[in-house]
C-alpha cells in the first residue's frame, strides 16, 4: 500500500482579526441527537469505499444523499503538533484548520498541525475526508479543550459540510449519513467480522467533480429507498450474508454511473470463494470482496480469492480489516 508524507506547513497564517463568532449556537440544536458516542481524536480511519451509496426521496419530497460507510483499521490520518515549520498540508486540511479556528473565534496557532497518513488520493478511501476530522480534531484540543464531546462532533462535522460531500467519520464502525449534511443516520453497533480482499483499479476520481456532475436518476428513487431500508435492518441485525448481498447491489446499481471494469470478474470471484457480497468505492477506484472472519474456512477461501485476483486480473490483492463498534447499546 503506497504511503503519503508526512506534512507540516510553512506557510505563514493570517491572523483573524473578526469578532468571536458563537459558531455552536448557529448550529441546528437538533443535530445533538445525531451525535454518535465515540470520541473525536486527532486520529482517523480511512474507508474501503462504502457499502451503499445512493439518494431516497423524504416525506417532505425533498431528495436525500445517503451513504454507508466502511471503515478500515490499516488506514488512518494523524494530526499532530508541528515542532517546526515543514512541508504544507494538504489544501483541504489546512482550510479545515483555519475554517476551525475561524469557527472558534480564535487565532490561528502560528504553525498548523502536522499530518501523518498512509491513505492514498483519489481512490476512494476517504483520504480528504479523515485529513479534515484529524485536524479539526487536534485543533479544538490544542485552542479549545474545553469544548465537550457534542460540541466537537457538532464543529467537525461543520467545518466538513462546508468543504465537502463525503463520510462520517467520527464513529469507531459502519456508519449510515447524509453524505452532504454530515447528518448521522444510525451508528450501527455490528458484530460482522468483516474482511476486505480488494483490488484498486488503477488512476484517480476527482470526488468534489464526481458530484459535481452526479445528478439523481429519477428511475433508480425506489431501487435506493429500498436499499436503504434494507440495509438499515440488516446491519441491525449485525447478518452479514443480507448486508454483504445489499452492498453487491449498490456496487450493480452504480454501474451506469462509474464502471469497475472489474467487477464481473469479481462477482465471479466471490461466488467461486463463497464470499457474502462486493463493495465499491463509489466515487473512486476500488471493488472489494467482503467475508467474514468467523467462519472456520474464511482464511483459506481469502487466500483462494487473492490469488485469483493475482493470477487473473494481475494486480496485487489489498486486504483490510473492517471496524467495528461492538459495545451494547446502554
Amino acid at each position: 500500500m503506497p504511503s503519503r508524507t508526512a506534512y507540516s506547513d510553512a506557510a505563514p497564517v493570517t491572523t483573524m482579526t473578526a469578532s468571536p463568532v458563537d459558531t455552536l449556537g448557529q448550529l441546528d440544536p437538533a443535530e445533538a441527537d445525531t451525535v454518535c458516542d465515540c470520541p473525536a481524536g486527532p486520529t482517523t480511519h480511512g474507508t474501503f469505499g462504502e457499502l451503499a451509496q445512493g439518494y431516497r426521496r423524504r416525506r417532505d419530497g425533498a431528495v436525500d444523499h445517503f451513504l454507508v460507510t466502511l471503515p478500515v483499521e490499516e488506514l488512518s490520518s494523524t494530526a499532530e503538533v508541528a515542532a517546526r515549520a515543514g512541508a504544507p498540508l494538504p489544501p483541504k486540511a489546512h482550510v479545515a484548520f483555519t475554517t476551525a479556528c475561524q469557527l472558534l473565534g480564535v487565532d490561528p496557532p502560528e504553525l498548523p498541525p502536522r499530518l501523518r497518513s498512509n491513505i492514498p488520493v483519489g481512490k476512494g478511501f476517504a483520504s480528504s475526508t479523515a485529513d479534515i476530522v484529524s485536524v479539526v480534531a487536534h485543533t479544538i484540543e490544542r485552542v479549545a479543550p474545553h469544548l465537550d464531546h457534542t460540541e466537537r462532533h457538532l464543529l467537525i462535522a461543520e467545518v466538513n459540510r462546508r468543504l465537502e460531500y463525503g463520510d462520517y467519520l467520527l464513529h469507531r464502525g459502519i456508519t449510515l449519513c447524509n453524505q452532504r449534511s454530515h447528518h448521522i443516520g444510525k451508528a450501527f453497533r455490528t458484530d460482522l467480522r468483516w474482511r476486505i480482499v480488494g483490488i484498486d483499479e488503477g488512476g484517480h476520481v476527482d470526488t468534489a467533480d464526481f458530484h459535481r456532475r452526479s445528478v439523481p436518476d429519477q428511475r433508480k428513487l425506489a431501487q435506493y429507498s429500498d436499499i436503504y431500508r434494507r440495509l438499515w435492518a440488516a446491519l441491525a441485525d449485525s447478518d452479514s450474508p443480507r448486508a454483504a448481498a445489499i452492498a453487491s447491489e449498490s456496487a450493480l446499481l452504480h454501474q451506469d454511473v462509474l464502471p469497475k471494469r472489474s467487477l464481473p470478474h469479481m462477482l465471479d470471484i466471490a461466488s467461486d470463494t463463497a464470499a457474502h457480497g462486493v463493495c465499491v468505492a463509489h466515487s473512486g477506484t476500488l471493488v472489494g470482496l467482503i467475508f467474514t472472519a468467523s467462519e472456520a474456512d474464511a482464511e483459506a477461501r481469502m487466500a483462494r480469492a487473492a490469488e485469483r485476483i493475482a493470477s487473473e486480473l494481475h494486480t496485487t490483492p489489498l486486504r483490510f480489516t473492517v471496524l467495528e463498534n461492538r459495545t451494547p447499546a446502554s
